[in-house]
C-alpha cells in the first residue's frame, strides 16, 4: 500500500508538470497585420508584428471547446464517452489505489503522446477507483481541458480548488472561465491566484485587461447569429456590426468547405473605435486586429472598406477555427501561412527569391513561435514564408491535404506526424523542397 501511495504521489508530481505545461496559457493571441506593401510604406522596427505574450491571452485555448452541436460534418470534440468501469468484488482499496497508479501513468503518456481525449478516459477511471483522492480530479479537470471540455474541466477543478491548493488551478480556471465569456469569475480565480503569486506579471496584465475590457464594454449591445456573437457600441456602429456578422458566416462557410472544420463553439467579436481598442488591448498602432480567445476589430476606416474587411475577418477567423481545432498546438508558421491563404494573400516570390540566394531564409523550425522575436524586416518575410510554404503543401506537395491535416491534427496527433503521414514529409523535408523550388543556391 505505501508503496503505491509514494508512486501515486511521483506520478501525481510528473503529471501535474506535464499536464501544465502542455495546458499552460493554452489561447495564444494572433495579432491582424497590414503588410507594409498595402500601405505603402517600408518596415521598421517598430511596426514589427508583436503578438502579446500567451500568458496574456485569453482563450484557449486552449483547445477545441465545447462543441457546437450545429456544427455539420464534426467529430464532437467533447465526445469521448468516458467509462465508468465496476470494481470486482474481490478488490480491495490496496487494488484500486494501485490501478489508478497504473492509469495515471497510462495517462501521462498518452499526454505525451498528444493525445488527450484517450488521457482523459484513463484520468477518469483512475477517480472512479478512488473518488477521495483529490489529486486525481486535478489530473482529470487538467486533462479535460487539454481536450477543450471546458464544462467539465471547471467541474473538476473548482472541486480540486475548494480544498485551497496549488495556485496554478486557479490560474487555468480563470483561463476557462475567460474562454467561456465568464469575466467575473476569471477575475475572482485571478485574484485568488495573484494573492498566491503577486508577482505574476502576466496574470495580472489579464486582470487589468478584462477590468479596462468590462468599463468598455459596459454599455455595448450584440448582434448575434448560430455561431457569433458581435458586440458593438451605438446605433452609428449597428450597420457594420450586422456586416461583420455576414462577412463571419460567409467566412465559416468557405472556410468550413475548404478546410474540412468548423466551430467548436461560439466565437465573439468585439468592435471598437480606434481608441478603444488601444486602451483595451495596448496594442501597437500597425496592429489591424488581434485574437487572444476573442476577436477584436477597430472598425473606425474599415467599415467602407469591405474588400479589406473580408480578409481581416477572414484571417482572424481561420486563427480562432485552428486554435479551436488544435489549441496552440500549430507552429505560427502554419497558423499565418493558413489564414493569409484563405484571406486570398499572396507572397513576394521575387523577395522571396532574393531572400533564398542571399541565405537570409530562416529555418522553418525557428518560425515556430511567435515572430515578436524578430526584427521588422525578417518578421515580414517570415509571412512571406509561411504563406509560400503552406502555398507549396497544398499545391505541389499534397494538393487537398489541409482537411485530413487538421482531422489527424484534432484527433491529437502532432503536426509534424500528420504531415508525414499526410503529406509524405516532415517539416524538415517540407522545408528544403520549398527551397529547392526557388532555385539557386541558398546560403
Amino acid at each position: 500500500m505505501r508503496g503505491a501511495l509514494a508512486l501515486l504521489a511521483f506520478l501525481v508530481v510528473l503529471a501535474g508538470g506535464l499536464l501544465l505545461v502542455q495546458w499552460g496559457h493554452q489561447e495564444g493571441a494572433f495579432p491582424g497585420r497590414l503588410s507594409p506593401r498595402q500601405v505603402g510604406q517600408e518596415p521598421d522596427a517598430s511596426r514589427a508584428p508583436r503578438p502579446l505574450p500567451a500568458d496574456q491571452a485569453s482563450e484557449t485555448v486552449p483547445g477545441a471547446g465545447t462543441p457546437s452541436s450545429a456544427s455539420p460534418g464534426l467529430e464532437s470534440p467533447a465526445a469521448v464517452q468516458v467509462p465508468a468501469p465496476r470494481l470486482p468484488e474481490a478488490q480491495t482499496a490496496g487494488d484500486a489505489r494501485g490501478r489508478a497508479v497504473e492509469l495515471t501513468r497510462e495517462g501521462i503518456e498518452l499526454l505525451r503522446k498528444g493525445q488527450g481525449r484517450e488521457a482523459v478516459t484513463r484520468f477518469a477511471e483512475a477517480v472512479s477507483l478512488v473518488p477521495d483522492e483529490p489529486i486525481l480530479r486535478r489530473n482529470l479537470g487538467l486533462a479535460y481541458a487539454r481536450a477543450g471540455e471546458d464544462a467539465d474541466a471547471i467541474r473538476e477543478l473548482e472541486r480540486y480548488s475548494g480544498q485551497g491548493q496549488e495556485p496554478e488551478v486557479f490560474r487555468v480556471l480563470g483561463e476557462l472561465y475567460e474562454r467561456q465569456q465568464n469575466p467575473r469569475a476569471a477575475l475572482g480565480h485571478y485574484r485568488t491566484y495573484l494573492q498566491r503569486v503577486p508577482d505574476a506579471q502576466g496574470v495580472r496584465a489579464r486582470v487589468a485587461r478584462l477590468e479596462r475590457e468590462q468599463q468598455t464594454e459596459a454599455e455595448f449591445q450584440r448582434a448575434t447569429s448560430r455561431l457569433f456573437r458581435v458586440k458593438y457600441e451605438g446605433a452609428a456602429n449597428e450597420r457594420a456590426a450586422y456586416v461583420v456578422l455576414s462577412l463571419l458566416e460567409e467566412a465559416a462557410s468557405r472556410v468550413g468547405l475548404r478546410l474540412g472544420q468548423h466551430p467548436r463553439r461560439e466565437i465573439e467579436v468585439v468592435l471598437y473605435s480606434n481608441q478603444q481598442f488601444r486602451d483595451v488591448t495596448r496594442a501597437p498602432a500597425w496592429m489591424r486586429a488581434i485574437y487572444d480567445g476573442k476577436v477584436r476589430l477597430p472598425i473606425q476606416g474599415l467599415a467602407g472598406q469591405e474588400g479589406l474587411l473580408r480578409r481581416v475577418v477572414t484571417h482572424e477567423y481561420v486563427h480562432v477555427l485552428l486554435v479551436q481545432v488544435a489549441g496552440l498546438r500549430l507552429p505560427t508558421w502554419f497558423h499565418e501561412g493558413v489564414a493569409q491563404l484563405e484571406e486570398g494573400a499572396q507572397e513576394d516570390q521575387g523577395a522571396l527569391v532574393a531572400a533564398h540566394r542571399g541565405g537570409t531564409l530562416a529555418p522553418l523550425r525557428q518560425l515556430e513561435g511567435p515572430f515578436a522575436e524578430l526584427d521588422a524586416r525578417a518578421a515580414e518575410l517570415a509571412y512571406q514564408q509561411s504563406l509560400a510554404v503552406v502555398r507549396f503543401l497544398v499545391t505541389r506537395q499534397a494538393p487537398g491535404v489541409l482537411p485530413d491535416l487538421l482531422a489527424e491534427v484534432a484527433r491529437g496527433a502532432a503536426l509534424d506526424d500528420a504531415l508525414q503521414r499526410r503529406a509524405g514529409v516532415g517539416t524538415a523535408e517540407l522545408d528544403a523542397r520549398w527551397r529547392a523550388s526557388l532555385g539557386g543556391s541558398g546560403g
